[in-house]
């Protein structure tokens, strides 16, 4: 994240970030166990390499969570992008043990337009703002995608359950 916002800095490109949380996860090891859990991230894993260009970067964050890094891409049209990985994954059915299962997942979007003097934003700036979005499609009920919103800053840090 730190060389792509140096990059977009450099240039004055837009990027964007995209958080990605399994919806219900807890649920998949308390079923069919950790090793399968751990078979369902692999998969999840791929499918979103698969659902990347070439110049994006998808990874593991932690747990059942995954940041895309999007480069010299608008904020606004990264909506598309999320909601085209949402419906793949919604659709694709996942081995899980003996069985196969589908899996919903709930994405918030944060980025910057062509950076100048008033949104620079940094790291870890630009991951809280993907995360109160994530949060956001959580509180929403789940399976969508929130855009990061400046009311979300002043939304209540209660309890919000992944």
């Amino acid at each position: 994240i730190d060389s792509e916002i140096n990059r977009a800095l450099r240039h004055g490109s837009p990027m964007s970030l995209l958080m990605l949380d399994v919806d219900h996860f807890k649920r998949i090891n308390d079923t069919w166990g950790h090793s399968a859990g751990d078979e369902v991230l692999k998969t999840i894993g791929k499918l979103l390499r698969e659902s990347c260009r070439v110049y994006d970067i998808p990874g593991r964050y932690g747990g059942e969570e995954f940041c895309i890094l999007l480069p010299e891409t608008v904020p606004g049209n990264t909506t598309v992008v999320a909601e085209r990985i949402r419906q793949r994954l919604e659709s694709t059915k996942l081995a899980c043990g003996d069985d196969s299962i589908t899996v919903t997942a709930s994405i918030g979007i944060a980025g910057m337009e062509a950076p100048s003097g008033g949104d620079i934003l940094s790291p870890a700036a630009l991951i809280d703002r993907a995360d109160r979005a994530l949060y956001s499609a959580k509180n929403r009920g789940r399976n969508r995608i929130e855009m990061w919103d400046a009311e979300l800053l002043v939304a209540a840090d209660g309890a919000i359950s992944h």
